[in-house]
C-alpha cells in the first residue's frame, strides 16, 4: 500500500510543512508514522515522535526493521500523555513552552527538524478552543523554523467541528484515504 504521507512529503521536498492527519485505521496510521520517520531520518533530519504507549511498541518494532542503529539514534521519543499534560490538563501555553524546550536542541543541529504528535486529551471544558490555540502556536513556531510537522488526531475521538477548525492551521490535511491541500497551496 502506498503511503499518503510519503506522497505529501515528496511533493513538499522537505520544506516546512504543517500537516493534519485525521485517521481511522490504526494499522494505516502506524504505517504512515513509520514512513514519516524513515523519510525524515534518511533525509538527515532528527525526528521527534510524540506518541501514546499503545502505538509506541509497534512503531519501534517497525522502525527497527527499516532503520539502522545509527538512524534510530536520530529518532527521539516522547510519551504524548506527559507531553500534552505537563500541567495535568491540556494547557496550550505550557505545551508550546515544553515543545520549544524539546525541539530547540534538535534545531541547533542546523537541519530541519521533523515532528509527529498524536494529540490526545482527557475530558476538559473548552477543549476545542484550547486545541485551536495550540495549533495556531505550533503553526507559527514550526513555520518560522522550517520544520516539517504532523499533528495527528484519531477521528473516532475528535469532537464534531474540530477537523474543520484545524484545517485552517495546516497546509495539508490527510486521512487514511485522501489528501486535501489548503486552497492557497502552490
Amino acid at each position: 500500500m502506498s503511503s499518503l504521507i510519503k506522497e505529501v512529503l515528496e511533493e513538499s521536498k522537505g520544506r516546512d510543512n504543517h500537516i493534519l492527519y485525521h485517521f481511522n485505521n490504526e494499522q494505516t496510521y502506524i504505517q504512515n508514522v513509520v514512513a514519516f520517520i524513515k523519510t525524515g531520518v534518511q533525509s538527515g533530519s532528527p525526528v521527534l515522535l510524540v506518541e501514546n504507549d499503545r502505538h509506541l511498541l509497534s512503531i519501534k518494532q517497525e522502525l527497527q526493521s527499516v532503520l539502522s542503529e545509527k538512524e534510530m539514534a536520530n529518532v527521539h521519543f516522547s510519551n504524548n500523555y506527559d507531553f500534552y499534560s505537563t500541567t495535568q490538563s491540556f494547557d496550550p501555553d505550557s505545551i508550546i513552552t515544553y515543545f520549544k524546550e524539546t525541539v530547540e536542541p534538535l534545531l541547533k543541529q542546523g537541519v530541519p527538524v521533523w515532528t509527529w504528535g498524536l494529540v490526545e486529551w482527557g475530558d476538559q471544558e473548552d477543549i476545542l478552543d484550547k486545541i485551536v490555540l495550540y495549533e495556531n502556536q505550533v503553526q507559527a513556531f514550526a513555520s518560522d523554523r522550517g520544520m516539517v510537522s504532523v499533528c495527528a488526531y484519531d477521528s473516532n475521538l475528535t469532537p464534531v467541528g474540530l477537523e474543520e477548525k484545524l484545517m485552517k492551521f495546516h497546509q495539508v490535511t490527510i486521512t487514511d484515504e485522501l489528501i486535501k491541500y489548503r486552497v492557497n497551496h502552490s
